[in-house]
This record gives structure tokens, C-alpha cells and sequence, in this order.
């Protein structure tokens, strides 16, 4: 599984951060839910891709069975319910794991969320997937949500 270093020099491949891949679904996207309905956010990246300008297979390259992503907030996470569907729960709230599918070649997460706790929620769009199993990541790739304008957050409300 991939991790995050801290207080560790890396070097490692990433994409340009503001060629965001936007790799992210959050379904479905509405401004307002009622307490109870449910979110799915589900991430299918193939293991080969261009992201890093050349063409790579990041599974074979690093050997990881499980990329982490690491969302900008947790906002739409907290006291509310997760289901998981593909991937699991990482160390944190807006960290999941993406095992790597050997028949479809993807790594992939698909986490439903049912919306508990009314109120309004802002969740900053966008994240980085790591790919290695050392300490440090082998590639760092920046995401961002299908279908939300880069740099602006996801906004709705719960009643």
C-alpha cells in the first residue's frame, strides 16, 4: 500500500498541479439532499496511462497492489455513514485505498455515502492519488471531480 512520507526526502513523478486529471465522480451531484439519500464517489484509473507525459504502467512500474488517494477535505465524510463497495478506509477521513483489479487493470474505489448529518457542506475539489510501496510515493497524481470547475469546491445542503 502506498503512504504518504513526512519529514523524509522523495523524489518521485508527479503531474503538473494545475493539469488536475479530473479521475473523481460524486453521484449524484445535486445542491440539495434530503437526510438519508446517498452519495457514490467512485474513482476507475487505468493502471496503464499518460498522466506523467510518457506512457507507463503504474502497477508493473511500482508493484503497488493499493494506490491511496488523499482528498483535499473531509468534509462530505464526516458523521455520515460509508459503505464500501470497491477499496477500503485509509488512515484518515478523506483517505481511501484503491486496490488494483488484475482483470480490469484499474485501480479502483467506489464508496457510497449516506448523508446523516444536515447542514451545509463544502468539500474542496480535488486530491492526489500516490503509487509506490516505500515510504515515499513512486507518482503523485493531482485529481479533481468529473464535472466540477477546478478550483471551485462542491457545495449543497442536507434537510
Amino acid at each position: 500500500m502506498a503512504t504518504t512520507c513526512e519529514d523524509i526526502e522523495c523524489n518521485y513523478t508527479e503531474n503538473h498541479e494545475t493539469d488536475n486529471l479530473n479521475v473523481i465522480t460524486l453521484t449524484p451531484l445535486k445542491t440539495t439532499y434530503n437526510q438519508g439519500d446517498e452519495l457514490i464517489l467512485k474513482i476507475s484509473l487505468p493502471a496503464t496511462n499518460i498522466y506523467f507525459g510518457k506512457e507507463i504502467n503504474l502497477y508493473k512500474s511500482t508493484g503497488d497492489n493499493s494506490a491511496l488517494i488523499i482528498l483535499l477535505s473531509d468534509n462530505i465524510f464526516q458523521n455520515n455513514i460509508l459503505t464500501f463497495i470497491k477499496g477500503s478506509q485509509g488512515t484518515y477521513p478523506n483517505w481511501f485505498n484503491l486496490p488494483y483489479n488484475s482483470e480490469t487493470e484499474m485501480y479502483e474505489l467506489e464508496v457510497k455515502t449516506m448523508l446523516n448529518r444536515k447542514g451545509m457542506y463544502s468539500h474542496y475539489n480535488g486530491g492526489e492519488i500516490e503509487f509506490g510501496t516505500s515510504s515515499c510515493p513512486d507518482y503523485k497524481l493531482n485529481t479533481g471531480f468529473i464535472g466540477i470547475e477546478a478550483y471551485s469546491p462542491i457545495e449543497f445542503s442536507v434537510i
